[in-house]
């Protein structure tokens, strides 16, 4: 089982093992829970719709709404030469 040591700043090192079992990198968010003296530590998913409205707040997409016409999947199929059934 791996361990890691608790810094002098108080800081815990998360194994190379561990980060890689669950899928944390640097940047991540991790949740601490504690029952009966056990820590559990888990990595926070990020809500995929709120990424998604906080990325379609940030820029303004009229244009390219404008030149879709509001359909992005048919420009693009339009763009490629696909038909429908492609």
């Amino acid at each position: 089982m791996p361990t890691g040591i608790l810094s002098s700043k108080n800081q815990l090192t998360v194994p190379a093992s561990v980060r890689q079992q669950i899928g944390l990198k640097a940047g991540d968010t991790v949740e601490y829970h504690i029952e009966n003296g056990v820590l559990e530590i888990h990595k926070v998913r990020r809500d995929v719709a709120k990424v998604l409205a906080d990325y379609l707040e940030k820029y303004d997409w009229s244009e390219l709404e404008q030149e879709t016409k509001g359909d992005s999947v048919a420009f693009v199929r339009e763009m490629r030469g696909w038909d429908k059934n492609d």
